[in-house]
């Protein structure tokens, strides 16, 4: 039944994605329909998956936080690994070019990497490139929010701009491509809020909340977001943080070192007596929590892995979060 399900999905679609196949903190499979921001159950990837990209021919790829690369049938609910990338570093977006390449980028050392699907050869691309969240392409530019969910950048193959002002834990970036004049960039935060950008007019509209269907949402793709790495490239205006969405809150806290071997240190522009602060895993499972009574948080004893950072402050009101990287 499911089998005949995810096959009827696939092949009803048209020639240009309405669907985002999206993947939460449970690894669950789905797929949400943006005419109507319905939701559809598809199954559970045994394997820890941040991101999801499709290649030119249709083929599904995800990839872990240790740089594996598989491949997902969708048929038969199976995944399969194709390369894992070396050095030991963490991973968190991905997206497919129209050359079967698929994108990424490594945490600590910035560098950006390119897999052929095709031909198995991984390459580096770049250097000082890195996401907490996802990669699409718009306009022929690579773009994705940077590790400080402060800017939207663009890459051009050469020059890196700011674009757009990111919004907090935007772990999904995705863009539902008709034609090259035609491009919507959707951006989805961790709690599976649903952003519609526009760069022109340096706006970021929440369309959706799907939080209560969906579970926090880790990454997600289009059948069609690779087109957009093949139209002309057009060159990006720059900008100083000014999205004119007077619901979004921009950077108020600052954590740094991430990732990081020992502790955290908080730098904001907000008053921290008080607060609350919680260390949760990637399920939700809250793993320490404590009042601030510093400005650093020790994460010592942590595993090393993917964690979030959750602030409240006295009135239980969630203030500032953040995912961050113990070594």
């Amino acid at each position: 039944m499911m089998k005949n399900l995810l096959f009827y999905l696939f092949m009803t679609c048209s020639c240009y994605a309405q669907e985002i196949y999206i993947v939460n903190n449970l690894t669950q499979l789905k797929v949400i329909d943006i005419q109507g921001f319905t939701v559809t159950n598809l199954f559970t990837l045994n394997i820890n998956t941040q991101d999801l990209a499709f290649t030119p021919d249709g083929r599904l790829f995800g990839i872990s936080s240790n740089g594996q690369i598989f491949e997902i049938d969708l048929s038969n609910e199976t995944y399969n690994v194709v390369t894992t990338i070396p050095g030991g570093d963490f991973f968190t977006g991905l997206v497919s070019n129209s050359n079967f390449e698929l994108i990424t980028s490594a945490t600590t050392s910035e560098d950006l990497y390119a897999y052929n699907v095709n031909t198995g050869m991984l390459s580096i691309l770049s250097s000082g490139m890195s996401t907490p969240g996802d990669f699409t392409y718009y306009k022929g530019n690579l773009i994705y929010p940077d590790n400080e969910n402060t800017y939207i950048k663009a890459f051009d193959g050469t020059e890196i701009k700011n674009i757009g002002c990111s919004l907090n834990q935007l772990y999904s970036f995705v863009n539902v491509f008709e034609d090259c004049e035609t491009e919507r960039v959707y951006g989805i935060d961790v709690f599976a809020r649903i952003f519609l950008f526009d760069f022109e007019l340096e706006t970021a509209e929440e369309v959706a909340s799907l939080g209560s269907v969906t579970g926090n949402i880790f990454g997600g793709a289009t059948t069609s977001e690779y087109m957009s790495s093949n139209c002309p490239q057009i060159g990006l205006n720059t900008v100083i943080c000014s999205l004119s969405n007077p619901n979004i809150s921009y950077k108020t806290v600052t954590v740094f070192p991430n990732p990081t071997s020992d502790e955290i240190i908080l730098n904001s522009s907000i008053n921290l007596d008080n607060i609350q602060y919680y260390i949760l895993d990637l399920s939700g499972k809250t793993i320490k929590t404590n009042i601030l009574n510093s400005n650093s948080i020790s994460l010592k004893d942590l595993s090393a892995g993917f964690y979030i950072l959750a602030l409240k402050n006295s009135d239980g009101e969630m203030v500032f979060n953040k995912r961050i990287i113990k070594y």
